[in-house]
């Protein structure tokens, strides 16, 4: 668990009480994993040629073949166990000596190995996927470990013997602090694109250039038709009807009739 939840300052991520037995069940596997089916070919080579050489193998009975391969059965395991006890216990002591965890404001950083001390450091922002892996061995032991896959196909790291009543509160921590990281990469990325566009549209404004692109997406308006005012039009006059128009020459005639008569004095 690390001593303190935050990263903004240098924090140890401490190892489980149970590292040590951790270690050496990961590494006495390891052995008997890599090694274990050759030894039983080369013990069963070894027979082979031994029984060979002495010419004892074409005149022996199946039941005698059978106890010659047996033989030295008991004597192989015993040299092949010790070495896998002795190699388990010398690499988990100096495993759990040398194995350190810390959080630190750029990321994780781990300190492995002994006579050669390699320091890695995993920023926040490289994790794509964290894991909790416990395995029944891991159970046993009350530990489990955290796997760490990174971005662009980098090997994974792990965060070993970790103590299990502690991994899931190292695992909300580890979360948080790459959502913050990614949050301030995002942020730091937006603010450098403005800095960048900002004087290049100024200046595209002040001379009124715009790019092919700019053409093609930018939309303009059709401008409405304008209104014009109509002109008042003389009305028609209202046509008239024959009998009307008899009957305005007949009032027009009496009325000149009337002003040629003499005034009488």
């Amino acid at each position: 668990m690390a001593k303190s939840s935050t990263t903004q300052t240098s924090s140890e991520i401490t190892l489980s009480k149970r590292a040590f037995w951790y270690f050496f069940g990961y590494h006495a596997w390891q052995v008997i994993k890599k090694f274990g089916l050759w030894t039983v070919i080369a013990t069963a080579a070894g027979t082979s040629v031994n029984l060979i050489r002495t010419a004892k193998i074409f005149g022996m009975s199946d039941g005698e073949l059978g106890l010659a391969f047996l033989r030295p059965a008991p004597y192989v395991a015993a040299c092949f166990v010790t070495a896998v006890v002795l190699h388990g216990m010398i690499r988990g002591l100096i495993s759990t000596l040398s194995t350190k965890y810390r959080l630190t404001p750029q990321g994780v950083m781990l300190e492995l190995g002994w006579l050669t001390r390699t320091t890695t450091v995993v920023s926040f922002e490289q994790i794509q996927r964290m894991t909790i892996v416990s395995n029944p061995y891991d159970r046993l032991l009350k530990a489990a470990y955290i796997n760490l896959d990174l971005i662009g196909g980098a090997n994974s790291i792990q965060l070993e013997a970790i103590d299990k009543t502690s991994v899931e509160d190292l695992y909300d921590v580890l979360a948080n602090a790459r959502m913050q990281a990614l949050r301030t990469v995002a942020l730091n990325t937006l603010e450098l694109e403005r800095k960048l566009v900002e004087p290049e549209k100024k200046a595209r404004k002040r001379t009124g250039y715009r790019t092919a692109t700019e053409k093609q997406t930018t939309t303009y308006k059709k401008p409405a038709p304008k209104k014009v005012a109509k002109k008042p039009t003389a009305k028609a006059a209202p046509k008239k009807s024959p009998r009307s128009r008899a009957a305005k020459s007949k009032r027009a005639t009496s009325r000149a009739a009337r002003q040629s008569q003499p005034v009488s004095t």
